[in-house]
């Protein structure tokens, strides 16, 4: 995906699913699964609920740093696209305390910024600053760009803060 590339991807996301099946490493397998899945709802093809089944069906237990490339994961920010906001709210808060443990902080405040997001939709204006604002602290604790908690700030000031703020 950080070339561009969806089709790369996939194809090197199915390579390394078959890797980490005949190694009996199915939270790789899971991760890869997750990525394939993600090609394929970008692209509109309705295998990708099947494909996502299969990786939250895998024993995975992904790193608290890789968190946010897991099954888990992605579900919940299907289900906050789909505006199934109460399950994805729900299976947020589950794994922010998982990303609460991510040594790195990346996988912490890609949750942080999704709840904000999940919060804004909702109309919990409160709530979506607060994670927000989080995700702020945290990507700054973690030396990470600013942009993207910046802009996840900047929506939910717009929902529930100021103008002047955003």
């Amino acid at each position: 995906f950080l070339t561009g590339d969806p089709d790369r991807a996939a194809a090197e996301a199915g390579r390394t699913v078959e890797a980490a099946r005949r190694a009996g490493d199915p939270t790789t397998e899971a991760m890869g699964l997750s990525l394939i899945a993600q090609v394929q709802r970008l692209r509109g093809e309705p295998r990708w609920a099947d494909t996502l089944v299969q990786a939250l069906d895998l024993p995975a237990t992904p790193a608290p740093d890789w968190l946010h490339y897991g099954p888990r994961y992605m579900a919940a920010r299907f289900a906050m696209v789909d505006d199934r906001l109460d399950e994805a709210r729900s299976e947020l808060l589950k794994l922010l305390v998982v990303a609460e443990h991510d040594r790195i902080g990346e996988a912490r405040v890609e949750v942080l910024r999704s709840l904000s997001e999940v919060a804004t939709r909702a109309g919990r204006c409160r709530e979506a600053l607060q994670y927000a604002h989080r995700a702020v602290d945290a990507a700054q604790h973690a030396g990470l760009s600013p942009g993207p908690t910046w802009y996840t700030a900047a929506v939910a000031e717009l929902a529930g803060g100021s103008l002047a703020a955003a």
